[in-house]
């Protein structure tokens, strides 16, 4: 077994470990979707060094393995959020990077940026602002909405015709004929049955 690996250790085969070109920064690129990986090919990365998520088994583990603890950068096109959708992620994600000692170099369109707190930083700003991020968040935003229509609605139907003479219309006409006399519109005869008996 120690021949054939000083052999191929030799010839520079399939169980030597390949070595960089001198000068040349060990370099993977991490890909959202086929757009990034085409402004991280056009950017110097060659095409095994490009892992896209969804395609076959790339993914951000697979990517961080082929760096085989050696040091290196790890370019991205968009913000840290391909690491995750919570503040925890994202830093626990970075701090992992920092401990193997990779680098981390996001490209923008006018430059880039590399260091780790502005980029920490641009991340969690964008999850903070996602307003669906959150569990239940667009359910008591809507709630919210719905709320503002209701008082709206009530308002309206208030400056038309005072709630108690609508009271005492439903109570002496009934619905469908005191929907008929008040306009039919804000007060339909759901509205009536509703808010009015």
């Amino acid at each position: 077994m120690g021949k054939i690996m000083k052999k191929a250790k030799k010839r520079g085969g399939h169980k030597a470990r390949r070595e960089l070109e001198p000068g040349r920064v060990l370099s993977r690129g991490l890909a959202a979707n086929l757009d990034e990986r085409k402004i991280l090919l056009a950017w110097g990365l060659r095409e095994n060094e490009v892992y896209t998520q969804g395609q076959g088994a790339e993914s951000i583990a697979e990517c961080l393995w082929s760096f085989r603890g050696r040091p290196g950068q790890l370019v991205i096109v968009s913000d840290l959020r391909i690491f995750g959708d919570t503040k925890a992620i994202v830093t626990t994600a970075m701090a992992d990077l920092f401990s193997r000692k990779i680098e981390v170099r996001r490209l923008m369109p006018d430059g880039e940026i590399t260091n780790p707190h502005v980029l920490v930083k641009q991340a969690h700003a964008a999850i903070a602002n996602n307003r669906f991020t959150v569990r239940g968040r667009a359910k008591r935003e809507g709630a919210k909405g719905g709320a503002a229509k209701g008082f709206g609605e009530k308002a309206r139907r208030d400056a038309i015709c005072s709630p108690v003479i609508v009271r005492r219309l439903v109570a002496e006409f009934g619905i469908r004929m005191a929907s008929r006399l008040l306009g039919g519109a804000p007060f339909s005869r759901n509205t009536l049955n509703r808010y009015y008996t």
